[in-house]
């Protein structure tokens, strides 16, 4: 008998049927939420992460899109398996640099998110994103090659900026967008 497998309703879990038993297969499941190159959440499990979060820490949080500047020369001047590698190494970063309760995702190409849980302290973003962007402009020398990679980062805190995920995604990414409309290289967050 073939295994087969099924989400069950409304639960968002994977199950596998097979040789007349149900279990919960995690390893499945950690695959469809998690970017491939990355190791990073995907962009909808992101999304539901950080919607049930902010529910459930009353909406204090931070949301920072991080977009690596100028990745598309670096990707056609080294190829994509270097531009890959790359990437790999800025998830490893932003990784290391986030707490336990914080997490990160990959949006697609060289767009990365990260959820900040419990921030009530605007201070505190500003020092963790000035912490990322310093970490990210660190990247110089990398497999041999000189490249010089920067970073633009568009930052939200909940609730001041929004109390609704999609709300604040959407105003990071202005945010984001506003720091490359003045040269990139640098973080935005309002006040």
């Amino acid at each position: 008998m073939n295994d087969f497998l099924w989400t069950a309703e409304n639960s968002g879990k994977l199950y596998r049927q097979g040789k007349g038993e149900i279990q919960e297969d995690k390893e499945i499941l950690d695959h469809a939420s998690a970017d491939p190159l990355t190791g990073l959440l995907n962009q909808r499990a992101f999304k539901e992460r950080a919607e049930n979060d902010m529910e459930q820490c009353g909406n204090h949080a931070a949301l920072l899109l991080l977009n690596l500047d100028d990745f598309k020369e670096i990707n056609d001047r080294y190829g994509h398996s270097f531009g890959d590698r790359l990437l790999a190494e800025a998830a490893r970063i932003l990784k290391e640099e986030t707490r336990m309760s914080d997490f990160v995702g990959r949006v697609g190409g060289d767009e990365f998110i990260i959820y900040l849980h419990g921030i009530r302290y605007r201070g505190y973003v500003k020092k963790i994103a000035k912490r990322l962007w310093r970490r990210m402009k660190r990247i110089h020398r990398f497999k041999e090659k000189n490249v010089r990679i920067s970073c633009s980062i568009g930052i939200v805190i909940a609730p001041e900026d929004g109390t609704r995920y999609e709300d604040l995604a959407d105003e990071a990414c202005r945010r984001l967008y506003r720091v490359k409309e003045e040269g990139k290289d640098g973080f935005y967050i309002h006040g």
